[in-house]
Parts: C-alpha cells; structure tokens; sequence
C-alpha cells in the first residue's frame, strides 16, 4: 500500500512539472510571437498608387519601408480622386512594367503583394464602363428667391459629370407608376395639418368643423386653384359660437371608447 502511494505522488509530481513545462513554453511562444510575428500574422495595407503618380525608385522605397516596419503585404489600388495626372497611364505598358517592378520587389523583401480588380473606388471601374453603367450621383440645383411671391419659373440642370444626366424624380415619382397614386398621398397628408390646425385651435378656444361633404371643382373656383398644381381636400370651418346658438348646448352623441378604439 505504501509503495502504490508513492508511486501515485511521483507521477502526479511529474504530472505538474510537465504541465509547468508546458505552460512556460507556450507563455514565451506567445510572447515571441508579439515580438517577432509570424508572416501570417503581419498586418497588411491599401497601397495607393495616385493617378499615375509613380516610380520604380518610388515603388522600392515604399515596399522597403513596409517590410522595415513589419507590414506583412500590400494591395495595389489605383486611384484618381481628381489629383494632378502623372506620367504613368493606367493599364498602358509602362504602368505594366511598375507592377513587374513591384512584385519583384515585394518577393525580394518577403512581402505578400496582390491588386485590386479594377481601377477605382467601384471595384468595377474602367473605360468599358460607360457612364449610364456607372455609379451615380444625385444632384440637384436651386434658385434664391424673396418671397411671399408666386414662383412660376424652372429651375436650372443640375451639374452634370461625363455629360450624363436623367431626371429621376421627374421619372419615377411624376410619370412612373407612383405618380398614379401621388395624389391620393398627397391628399391623405393634408389630415396631419387638419388634425395639427384643429388642435391648435381648440387650445385657444376657438370652435372648428372638417367638412368632406364638399364639392371641391367649385370650392377650387373660389379660390383661384386652376392650372397650378393644388386641388381642393377638405375644409375645415373656424370661429367662436354664437350666444344664441342652440345646437351648442345641445347634448352631444358620444359612442363608448371601447367601441371606437381597438388596442393591439
């Protein structure tokens, strides 16, 4: 019995010496790996190349720089972003021969070198894109006016870029198939004011009255409507009571909240 627990502490004993071992080891593993990374583990970058604005003595310099500092690789991104042309044009034979350049370069430092796919920010960019294929932008123009007048001019193009231009709004919201229903929106939004005027009013006291049962054409008439754009809704009726008004001290038919009011 005494020989089996002894036998027990030693290799318990060597049990935790092993495991200390172990322990110590993947400590300064880990720790030598902060220091002195593995190349998978080294942090890579966007490498602009601006506009043609490149050298071979430009291209080497950079990557030594990269390597002296630890960045494990780069991504060439040829980008323009409306800086001064250099002497170098994209795609031709001499920028071939800077990217030659550069992945001997990159293999004689050790470092990891890919490009990007296309020229430019829309990772599809390039002249086979024509400018209705391309990516867009939404621009708009404006004109300053004083008023309170009646404006009845038209605004101005917006600024254009690669002599493209559409109208969007005019295509899909005017003529499109929203434009059937922009009416019926239109008018629907009108009851936010109705509801914010009556409101309003009832808090200082004045009495008001929607009207739907109108005939808008003639209500349009009277107030000068035709031709510019806006039709008749609704009506609402405001003032203070009469004394002599008999229909105000009537009682009133109020249905049960419940019955108007559903909670969901």
């Amino acid at each position: 019995m005494r020989m089996m627990r002894m036998s027990f502490c030693l290799a318990t004993l060597s049990m935790a010496l092993f495991a200390g071992i172990a322990a110590g080891a993947g400590a300064e593993d880990l720790e030598k790996g902060f220091v002195q990374p593995p190349d998978s583990a080294r942090p890579q970058t966007w490498w602009h190349w601006m506009n043609g604005n490149i050298t071979k003595e430009g291209i080497t310099a950079d990557l030594e720089a990269m390597a002296r500092v630890g960045v494990g690789g780069a991504q060439i991104f040829n980008a323009g972003e409306g800086i001064p042309h250099g002497t170098i044009q994209f795609n031709s034979p001499e920028w071939v021969g800077m990217v030659k350049h550069a992945a001997k370069e990159a293999q004689r430092l050790g470092l990891e070198l890919c490009i990007h796919n296309c020229a430019g920010w829309s990772s599809s960019g390039g002249p086979w894109n024509t400018p209705e294929h391309g990516m867009k932008v939404v621009v708009t123009s404006e004109k300053q006016v004083k008023g309170p007048m009646r404006f009845d001019g038209k605004l101005a193009q917006p600024p254009t870029k690669l002599d493209f231009y559409r109208d969007m709004m005019l295509g899909d919201i005017v003529n499109g198939p929203r434009g059937k229903v922009a009416h019926e929106w239109a008018a629907r939004q009108s009851y936010i004011a109705l509801g914010n005027l009556m409101t309003a009013a009832a808090l200082l006291g004045v009495d008001g009255c929607p009207l739907e049962g109108i005939n808008p054409v003639e209500y349009d008439k009277i107030l000068g409507l035709g031709g510019n754009g806006y039709k008749t809704v609704v009506a609402l009726a405001l003032g203070y009571r009469g004394d002599g008004d008999k229909y105000a001290t009537l009682p009133k038919v109020r249905y049960p909240a419940a019955d108007l009011i559903k909670v969901v």
